[in-house]
This record gives C-alpha cells, structure tokens and sequence, in this order.
C-alpha cells in the first residue's frame, strides 16, 4: 500500500488556504502536513517536518513564490512544487516551470484537478499545468454586475480579510445575528457554494482584492 502524499500549502489569503487545506485533508492518499502563509514560514517549517509537494502562492508578503521557489530549489530540490496564481500568462508560466516548478494551476480549479496534479508530479514525475482558462473565467465574471449596498462591501470585504462572524460584528459595530443574515445573503447574490466559494468568486469578480 503507497504512502500518503505529504503536501504543504502556502498562501497569504487565511480562507482560501484553510479552504483548500479541508478538502484535500478529506482526499484519500493525501495528508495535509501544514499551511502557512508566506515562504518564510514554509523554510521554518520544513526544518521540522517533512513533504512531498508543496502547493504555493505566487503572490504573498514577507517572501513571495519567486523567491521561495528558488530557496526550495537549493535547499530542497526533492520536493515537488506547484505553484497557484488566480491568473496566468504562457510567459509567467513557462518562468517558473523554469525555475523549477512541477506545475502551475489556478486558484479556480476544480478540487479533482488539484488532486490529479499532486499525484502526477509526485508519482509519475510529469509537469501539471492547470487546464482552468484563466481569462476567460475571469471575464465572463467581471461581465456579471451584483448590487452591494455599503453595509454588505464592507462584511464581503471582512469576509474576504478571514474575520469570522464575531468579529465582523465588533468591527460594524452590530450584532452576530445581523452579520450571519448579511453573510448568507451574499452567499445568494454570488451563487456561491459556501464562504470559500464566495471569496474565490469575489477575487475573481473583482469585489475584492487581496492585499500584498
């Protein structure tokens, strides 16, 4: 019987990370060893625990996919790693392949094509590139106009910020109940699944952007 994957993540953006971290935690042949939130923390943690494949953000504070990935190369070049970006271009794809990465996927890509990579460049050594089409996702959604009043942007943008209910209450000052029923309404306007699911649609809505 094959051991299971062990897989890292990395990404600034506490929701979406802690997001993808549950649903790969609950695929079969996968065991999510840590999430972190830059490359810094990633070196740290790798001192003290082992991985296979790293999924990692691009985009991120303190130090970012670039230089992470060349800081893996050197110091731990067995490890595959997948670098996640909410858009793509051949140019910034074909860099870091370059650099070193088993793959490039999309932030918007389906749980099974993240699974599907993580055991193709694991086990069958083979570079993964997203099949997700960046623009056109990301321009048939920016087609799309939802009305937020100002009471809604701001609990979207707490949302987005990984605030949970109760301080989100605090920080509008109103109370838990009101924030819960203002939190499922915009699960209804953005047709989304659930909270993850409606920050990955307010990114990529351009309802939210997330800071550097």
């Amino acid at each position: 019987m094959k051991k299971s994957i062990r897989v890292a993540l990395v990404d600034d953006h506490i929701v979406v990370r802690k997001g993808i971290a549950n649903l790969l935690s609950k695929e079969a042949g996968i065991k999510i060893v840590f999430d972190v939130s830059n490359g810094q923390e990633l070196l740290k943690e790798l001192q003290k625990q082992e991985v296979d494949v790293i999924l990692l953000d691009i985009k991120m504070p303190i130090m970012d996919g670039k230089q992470t990935l060349k800081a893996l190369q050197v110091n731990f070049p067995a490890i595959k790693v997948i670098m996640l970006s909410m858009f793509q271009e051949t140019a910034i794809t074909e860099e870091y392949l370059a650099l070193g990465a088993a793959g490039f996927l999309a932030k918007n890509c389906s749980i099974d094509e993240t699974v599907d990579s993580i055991f193709n460049v694991h086990f069958a050594g083979k570079q993964h590139i997203s099949k997700a089409d960046f623009f056109s996702q990301s321009e048939e959604n920016t087609s799309i106009v939802i009305e937020l009043d100002e009471r809604e942007k701001i609990v979207l943008s707490l949302i987005c910020e990984g605030k949970t209910s109760d301080e989100i209450a605090k920080a509008i000052n109103r109370s838990k109940k009101l924030v819960d029923l203002i939190r499922t309404k915009l699960v209804q306007k953005f047709e989304a699944s659930n909270a993850i699911d409606l920050v990955r649609k307010s990114i990529l809505m351009g309802y939210y952007v997330p800071k550097d």
